[in-house]
């Protein structure tokens, strides 16, 4: 089968979900159809700065591409904090934790 299968609960109940896998032919044709401009744009759309692997899933042909550096500052406005007493994420009780 080419879809993934999954629920979600809620406090109201539960909900099955179905997606497929492959979107690039189905979202061509409404492309095409369409007969639109279309944007993609997120910070993760590249991969090793290339768009290959988006462009195939989304079954864009020679797309035109721009990748824009982050104005994001890392070293100044980021921090990774790890807590010295949490215990190992495959163990019981990591959620709670």
């Amino acid at each position: 089968d080419n879809d993934v299968l999954w629920y979600e609960l809620s406090p109201r109940g539960f909900r099955c979900q179905r997606t497929p896998l492959d979107v690039s032919g189905p979202l061509r044709e409404h492309r095409e159809k369409s007969h639109a401009a279309w944007v993609f744009t997120s910070a993760t759309l590249a991969v090793g700065g290339e768009f290959d692997h988006i462009a195939q899933r989304l079954g864009l042909s020679d797309p035109v591409t721009l990748l824009q550096p982050s104005p994001f500052d890392w070293a100044r406005q980021a921090l990774c904090y790890l807590p010295p007493h949490l215990p190992d994420p495959a163990a019981r009780g990591f959620g709670t934790a």
